[in-house]
C-alpha cells in the first residue's frame, strides 16, 4: 500500500473532475434547451447555426421587404385605376362632341372644358401619387441616359422617358459657336505707336515699337490674369492680324473690344457673340415612332423640353455640325429594384414610367400624346373630336398596359415570393433547430449518469483518504 502517493485518490478525483465537467456540460444544455451553448460545444455546428440563423434573418426581412413592394405597387395601381376613369369619362365626352348632328357649339365647348379638367386632374395623380416619400408615377424614378454616339461628351436623362427603352435620335439645325472678333491688318511686324486695347474691360497696354508676337503674349497673360476665358492668336488668313475668340461656346460667350489707337481693333471697337446650339430629337420605343421633340440650347448643351424626352440633357463636343445624329443616346426608363430574398442579387425589377398626358397616346396624339385633344391642341374637340377618340383610345391602352404589368408583378412575382419565403424559413428554422437544439431525452440520460459517477467519485475519495489509517493498526 502506497502512503507517500495516495494512487487510488489522486485516480478517483480525476474521475470525479471528468464526470463534474460532463455534467456542468449537461446542466448547461437542459436548462437552455440549446445543444451548443460555447463554440467548444460543437466548432462545426456552431458556424453552420450561426449561418442558418442569418439566413432565417434574411427570410424574414426578405418577406416585409416583398409587402412593402406589394403595397408600394398597389399605391400606383390605385392611382392608374383613377387615371383610367378619368380617360373613359373623357372617351365618353369626345364621342357626345363628335355627335355633330345633335349637339351645338356651346354643347362641344362643355365638354371641352370638362376634358381639360380631366387631362389637369390625370397629370395631377401623376404628379402627386407618393409611397414613402418616392414620387411613382411623374417619371422621376432613376431614369438612365447612356451615350452611343462620341459626338456626344455628357448626357443625363431628364424626369420623363419612354415607356420602353429607345434610341435618340438628335437633329442639330443650328451648331453651336464661340464668339470670335479679328483685329485689322496693322500692316507691319511691330506697332508705330502706344496703343491701349480693352477686352471685356481688362485693360492691355501695347508699347511703341511693341512686336506682333510679343503683343499677343501680353494680351493673353493678361486676359488669363482676370480670369477672362478669352484668348488671341495671330490670323492665319490676315498678316499681323489678332484673332480673340472665347472658349466658351453660346449666346453667353461675349467679346467686347476698344482700341484707343484703331491699330488693333478695327474702327477703335467691335463686339462678338456666341450661338447656342439648336435642334430637336427623335426616338423610337418598340413600335412608337416620335419626331420633332423640341429641345432647349445653351452653348454645347441641347436638353429636350417636351414628351418622353423632357430633361434629356446631352452635351455636344464642339465638332458638332449641323447635321442629324442618329442613336446618339440610349435612354431607358428607371427602374424600382425589390430585394426579395436572403441573399444578395435576390432582386426584382420593374419600372413605371411617366404617366403624365404628354407621354401618353404617343403614336396618336403626336408629341404632345394626350394634351393634343385640350383646347388648342391639334385633336381638340372641337377640330376632331373622332380623332379625340383614338388619342384617348391609346392613352386608354398605355394606362392599361402599364397597370396590368404591375398586376402580373404582385401576383406572379411578389404574392409567390411571400409564400415561397414563408416554406424556406419554415424548412430553414427546422434545419437550425436540428443542428441547435438539445435532444433533453437523451441529455437527461446523460445528466443522470454524470450525478451517479460524481457521487461515486466522491464516496471512492472518502474510501481512498480512511486507508492510511489501516497502516496505523498495522504499525501498533
Amino acid at each position: 500500500m502506497f502512503i507517500a502517493s495516495n494512487i487510488g485518490a489522486i485516480t478517483a478525483d480525476n474521475n470525479l473532475n471528468t464526470a463534474t465537467m460532463g455534467f456542468d456540460t449537461s446542466l448547461a444544455k437542459l436548462s437552455s434547451g440549446l445543444r451548443i451553448n460555447t463554440a467548444a460545444d460543437d466548432p462545426a455546428g456552431l458556424v453552420l447555426s450561426n449561418e442558418l440563423a442569418a439566413q432565417v434573418t434574411g427570410i424574414n426581412q426578405s418577406v416585409t421587404n416583398a409587402q412593402n413592394s406589394i403595397s408600394l405597387i398597389q399605391t400606383a395601381e390605385g392611382a392608374m385605376t383613377e387615371m383610367s376613369s378619368l380617360l373613359n369619362s373623357m372617351r365618353g365626352l369626345a364621342l357626345d362632341a363628335a355627335n355633330t348632328g345633335v349637339v351645338d357649339a356651346a354643347t362641344v365647348s362643355a365638354d371641352q372644358a370638362q376634358v381639360n379638367a380631366a387631362v389637369t386632374s390625370l397629370n395631377q395623380i401623376a404628379q402627386t401619387t407618393t409611397f414613402a416619400g418616392r414620387d411613382l408615377l411623374n417619371g422621376t424614378g432613376s431614369n438612365q441616359a447612356t451615350i452611343t454616339n462620341g459626338i456626344i461628351k455628357a448626357a443625363s436623362a431628364g424626369t420623363s422617358a419612354p415607356v420602353a427603352a429607345a434610341y435618340v435620335s438628335v437633329v442639330i439645325s443650328t451648331a453651336a459657336a464661340y464668339a470670335s472678333v479679328t483685329g485689322s491688318n496693322q500692316g507691319a511686324a511691330t506697332y508705330a505707336a502706344a496703343d491701349t486695347l480693352w477686352v471685356n474691360g481688362v485693360q492691355i497696354n501695347i508699347a511703341n515699337g511693341e512686336g506682333h508676337a510679343s503683343a499677343i503674349g501680353q494680351i493673353n497673360i493678361a486676359l488669363n490674369a482676370a480670369g477672362v476665358a478669352i484668348v488671341a492668336a495671330s490670323s492665319a488668313a490676315t498678316a499681323h492680324a489678332i484673332v480673340f475668340k472665347t472658349t466658351g461656346y453660346g449666346s453667353a460667350a461675349k467679346i467686347t473690344m476698344q482700341d484707343s489707337s484703331h491699330s488693333i481693333v478695327s474702327g477703335g471697337a467691335q463686339t462678338g457673340h456666341g450661338t447656342d446650339i439648336a435642334g430637336t430629337l427623335n426616338y423610337t420605343s418598340g413600335a412608337t415612332a416620335v419626331n420633332g421633340l423640341t429641345a432647349t440650347g445653351t452653348g454645347l448643351t441641347l436638353v429636350g423640353s417636351q414628351g418622353a424626352l423632357n430633361g434629356l440633357s446631352m452635351t455636344f463636343a464642339s465638332t458638332e455640325t449641323a447635321s442629324t445624329y442618329h442613336n446618339a443616346v440610349y435612354v431607358t426608363p428607371g427602374q424600382l429594384t425589390f430585394q426579395v430574398g436572403p441573399n444578395s442579387g435576390d432582386t426584382v425589377t420593374t419600372s413605371i414610367p411617366n404617366m403624365q398626358a404628354t407621354n401618353l397616346a404617343l403614336t396618336t396624339g403626336g408629341a404632345t400624346g394626350l394634351e393634343s385633344i385640350m383646347t388648342g391642341g391639334t385633336y381638340n374637340l372641337t377640330a376632331n373630336p373622332s380623332e379625340a377618340i383614338s388619342v384617348i383610345d391609346e392613352a386608354i391602352n398605355d394606362v392599361s398596359t402599364q397597370d396590368a404589368a404591375l398586376g402580373s408583378l404582385q401576383q406572379y412575382t411578389l404574392n409567390a415570393t411571400v409564400t415561397n419565403l414563408g416554406v424556406a424559413n419554415e424548412n430553414t428554422q427546422a434545419a437550425r433547430a436540428q443542428v441547435l437544439d438539445v435532444d433533453m431525452a437523451s441529455e437527461t440520460s446523460t445528466f443522470t449518469s454524470d450525478q451517479i459517477l460524481m457521487q461515486a467519485a466522491t464516496s471512492m475519495i472518502a474510501q481512498a483518504n480512511s486507508a492510511p489509517q489501516l497502516m496505523l493498526k498495522l504499525l501498533s
